[in-house]
């Protein structure tokens, strides 16, 4: 999942790769931002993080992503004790695949 969730990258890196001194500018879909235009300037801060994919989401920390874990967890099972909760929520954190990534949080003006 994460790979072929990476992969759509795979043109942009080559690109980054190839014309390291060009400058890189992010233009929002009008779905972003202002539906008065078909794309408008964004800002955008890129940081190193370590990503862990769900099917529901993306997280980049492991404490919301045990929290959600033994909360689906307890909606499955309320009557669950405590010690087999953390038992099961461990062995579905040991489950999931972290990766590191260049990741750019874009924003409107």
């Amino acid at each position: 999942m994460i790979s072929k969730f990476l992969d759509q990258y795979k043109e942009l890196r080559e690109i980054v790769a190839e014309n390291p001194e060009l400058p890189i500018m992010f233009m929002a879909s009008e779905e972003c931002s202002n539906p008065d235009y078909s794309y408008v300037m964004a800002k955008a801060e890129a940081r190193v993080e370590t990503l862990a994919f769900t099917e529901e989401r993306i997280y980049t920390d492991e404490d919301d992503l045990r929290e959600d874990i033994e909360g689906g967890i307890w909606v499955d099972n309320p009557d669950i004790s405590e010690e087999d909760l953390k038992k099961e929520t461990e062995m579905e954190m040991k489950a999931v695949e972290w990766t590191k990534a260049i990741v750019i949080y874009i924003e409107s003006y």
